[in-house]
């Protein structure tokens, strides 16, 4: 069974998740804009069309009188569909003085309360909706000599239509693009998590009896790389500390078994012999001395660890090499001493 919170906790997933979310976000905000520029410039064109028919008629009827307009709205409404366009002329009462067929938009109101309002010169435009159907109207009202009042009107179904094309369009290339945009976010995610995963790979397989294994370089970036190499980096110096305290481990077993050696005699001279009180004196005076050595090694030993991790600051003081020479030489004579080593008269000095 998946685990969807430990799936959501993986970066390659949030890489993508928050690719798809930029990827939708920056495609809907494209969308709107050209949706709107579209629709703002169709609705421009269909307002430069009201506005040539208008100028058209109005020309006609200064020209050549009713008569003559009336036959014009007549040919212009079949040439451009009834159903498409009317055209209509009203008297300052608002009486029809001609007219194209306007039997397709009986259910419009052809005679708003504002065309009172309306003088010579005046022009206006608005939008209505249409009974029975989903497009709207665009009507252009014009006041003429002598309180006459023209009208033009189109349907905006066909804009509607290029609109409705659009966003179709865009449904399906949005949900296409939306397919490859999910591959390739994953396949770019997983690309640079890729050297995250190679060092997440050999952190998992190295156990404390191998740190040879390295990070192999590759070629995801920058920061992958030095994350590799801080990772190869720590590796070696593990390895290195690792390797200095077997050497102090050693160090330590040898200079304790000495001391240690010589204490253990001592003890055992005393228990199997049946010396006086006084011999009891000087062998408890040598173990003490012999204690006394030992804890000097350990105390030394731990002040060269509390220095090196830094809990301990290194002070610095004026040193005599000679009584650091004597100090030595005192220190390993025991051990010289098993191994039939002794030091010539006089030295050290």
């Amino acid at each position: 069974m998946i685990d969807k919170r430990g799936l959501l906790r993986r970066v390659t997933v949030r890489l993508t998740i928050m690719y798809l979310a930029l990827f939708v976000t920056a495609s809907l905000v494209i969308f709107m804009l050209i949706y709107f520029s579209l629709a703002s410039a169709l609705r421009g064109r269909v307002d430069k069309a009201l506005q040539d028919e208008e100028v058209e008629f109005e020309s006609l009827y200064i020209k050549h009188g009713l008569q003559r307009l009336q036959k014009e709205f007549v040919n212009e409404a079949r040439s451009n569909g009834c159903g498409t366009w009317f055209y209509l002329l009203l008297s300052p009462d608002h009486r029809i003085l001609a007219s194209s067929d306007l039997t397709p938009w009986q259910r419009i109101n052809l005679k708003p309360k504002f065309l009172d309002t309306l003088r010579e010169g005046d022009a206006l435009l608005k939008t209505w909706p249409r009974p029975g159907s989903e497009h709207k109207i665009r009507v252009l009202y014009k006041g003429l000599s002598g309180g006459n009042i023209l009208e033009v009107g189109q349907s905006l179904r066909d804009n509607d239509e290029i609109l409705e094309d659009v966003a179709q369009v865009f449904i399906y290339g949005f949900l296409a693009m939306l397919l490859v945009g999910t591959l390739l976010g994953w396949l770019i995610s997983r690309r640079a998590m890729a050297g995250v995963e190679r060092v997440t790979d050999i952190a998992a397989h190295i156990d404390g009896s191998d740190l040879s294994r390295r990070v192999p370089p590759g070629r995801e970036g920058l920061e992958i790389e030095e994350l590799a190499r801080a990772f190869n980096g720590m590796l070696d110096r593990i390895q290195a500390l690792i390797n200095d305290l077997e050497n102090v481990t050693n160090n330590i077993a040898h200079d304790l078994r000495s001391p240690l050696t010589r204490v253990r005699g001592m003890a055992e001279a005393v228990l199997y012999s049946q010396p006086d009180p006084s011999e009891f004196r000087e062998t408890a005076g040598m173990i003490i001395e012999e204690c006394d050595q030992l804890l000097g090694i350990i105390n030394t030993m731990l002040l060269i660890a509390q220095t090196d991790s830094g809990l301990s600051p290194l002070s610095k003081e004026p040193l005599d090499l000679r009584e650091t020479v004597r100090d030595v030489a005192e220190l390993f004579r025991p051990a010289a001493e098993d191994k039939g080593i002794y030091y010539p008269a006089g030295y050290p000095p």
